[in-house]
């Protein structure tokens, strides 16, 4: 089964109070490395995280609260889409951000 989605449906989506929003590097290049630091207790990603050849800034998203709280990065390779990095934290019940995704 394919899942297809349009891109303007994925801009932002709104589920309870936390919001999944598309990247923009102009204001999201920064945050997606401090929060994997963050969550992750590393180092924060070099300022080329987003220089690898299948990296498709359309399948990177942010979730939000109040503050940004996680990311989702997937990319395209052949005809298949896949989820490549999932990071979410605070207290956001499980089967809740299951549903959301």
């Amino acid at each position: 089964m394919v899942i297809r989605f349009k891109l303007e449906e994925l801009i932002e989506i709104n589920h309870s109070d936390v919001s999944i929003i598309k990247y923009d590097k102009e204001i999201h290049h920064d945050i997606i490395p401090m929060l994997y630091a963050q969550g992750f207790e590393d180092k924060k990603w070099e300022e080329t995280w987003d220089e690898i050849d299948e990296f498709d800034e359309n399948g990177v998203f942010l979730l939000k609260k109040e503050e940004y709280i996680g990311f989702i990065i997937s990319f395209r390779r052949k005809d298949y889409g896949y989820l490549s990095g999932l990071q979410y934290y605070q207290d956001i019940e499980e089967e809740d951000m299951l549903s959301f995704l």
